[in-house]
């Protein structure tokens, strides 16, 4: 079952999920969050993290979150795996159901996802 959480802020510590296969954060166009704690969890439980970009081009603090990911994964410590998507249905598609997904958007953001990612 994938789990999603808000990223409040910067300071906001993730709490572990159970059995989570990747760790999945969905970026909007203007949220900034402390990638080293998510970074530090991916390394230390051997899950791959994975970043998706909500619309293009990039914002400067999106590409900033992904440049810093990119040089995480760039010393082997971590799997890292990053994808523009151009709306939340695609966002929710590259999403995997043991995934712990942490959504570092906008609440307007989060509410569309939220509903693209209800069963019809």
């Amino acid at each position: 079952m994938t789990m999603f959480k808000h990223a409040g802020g910067e300071s906001q510590k993730s709490v572990a999920a159970p059995r989570a296969e990747r760790i999945v954060i969905v970026l909007g166009r203007s949220k900034k969050i402390d990638l080293k704690p998510l970074v530090e969890r991916a390394w230390r439980e051997r899950v791959p993290l994975v970043i998706v970009n909500l619309g293009f081009p990039l914002t400067p603090s999106q590409q900033s979150i992904v440049d810093s990911a990119l040089e995480a994964a760039g010393t082997g410590a971590i799997a890292l795996d990053a994808m523009i998507a151009y709306d939340a249905r695609q966002a929710v598609s590259f999403i995997g159901p043991n995934d712990e997904v942490i959504l570092a958007a906008s609440r307007g953001e989060r509410q569309l996802i939220a509903r693209t990612s209800q069963p019809s």
